[in-house]
């Protein structure tokens, strides 16, 4: 693991990141989706620059932990949730380009 972080490709996935992280690749999804760590589409797939992981790394909230939550607030995030992400996402992308 240590490696990548020393050595990085050009663009990690999310399975690279999970194993940076040591979450699952599920995880690591959610926190690119959620907007925790930055990425970038090409086509269908989402990668991640090496310098944005290490930001997220050295930044304060740069943990995996989740938040303690109250009953009110969902206990997941629902895939319509993350549908709606994503769509903000592809809006923000076409509004600069």
């Amino acid at each position: 693991m240590g490696n990548l972080i020393e050595n990085p490709p050009e663009w990690l996935g999310p399975r690279e990141v999970a194993e940076v992280l040591g979450v699952t690749k599920a995880t690591a999804t959610n926190l690119i989706l959620r907007g925790d760590i930055k990425a970038r589409r090409f086509g269908r797939l989402i990668k991640i620059d090496p310098a944005d992981l290490q930001e997220y790394l050295d930044s304060s909230t740069g943990h995996v932990a989740e938040p303690v939550t109250s009953r009110l607030e969902p206990k997941r995030t629902t895939k319509t949730q993350l549908k709606k992400k994503l769509k903000g996402m592809r809006k923000e992308k076409n509004a600069k380009g």
